[in-house]
């Protein structure tokens, strides 16, 4: 793990290079017309926005994973407002976007990870679901789930592999 944290560091470096983006201006971003790179940002947005640039890059491994993996849909923003998938995207609150600087430093983040998608999704592990420190769900403990880490205030998890 200590490498994979390392090579991530080094990997971020150079994430400031990228150009301004515009923050989308919705209440409600379920009936927005985001792209996939919106979709991943704004969701790093409601879900980890304090988090490190790290825990950030996890997340969107779990959502690209999630992509992947035929038990979901195959598109980042369905995944991404997929039925109770992801706090944020049920809770009934707006959907607003208040810290554009934030918002600004998440979609670069995005951007490098889809840039180097097949690098990322090595370094993580695989990693599909993911919770706050502070809840234990019923899931995590399931015999069918496997805990990869702790990286901030996320603990992350795959699904297990028959014979694992």
């Amino acid at each position: 793990m200590l490498k994979i944290i390392l090579g991530l560091s080094l990997l971020l470096s150079s994430v400031g290079a990228f150009a301004e983006v515009v923050v989308p201006q919705y209440n409600d971003l379920s009936k927005a017309r985001l792209s996939s790179i919106e979709c991943l940002a704004v969701n790093l947005y409601h879900e980890s926005r304090s988090e490190s640039d790290i825990a950030n890059m996890f997340i969107v491994g779990v959502v690209l994973n999630r992509v992947k993996d035929r038990r979901y849909p195959n598109d980042i923003c369905e995944v991404v407002f997929d039925d109770k998938s992801f706090s944020w995207t049920g809770d009934g609150l707006a959907d607003n976007i208040y810290n554009e600087e934030q918002y600004q430093r998440l979609y670069k983040i995005v951007e490098y990870v889809l840039l180097n998608r097949q690098l990322i999704l090595s370094m993580t592990e695989g990693v599909d679901h993911y919770h706050t420190v502070s809840i234990n769900p019923y899931w995590a403990n399931s015999e069918v789930m496997q805990y990869v880490t702790t990286i901030d205030n996320h603990k992350f998890y795959r699904w297990k592999k028959r014979g694992e």
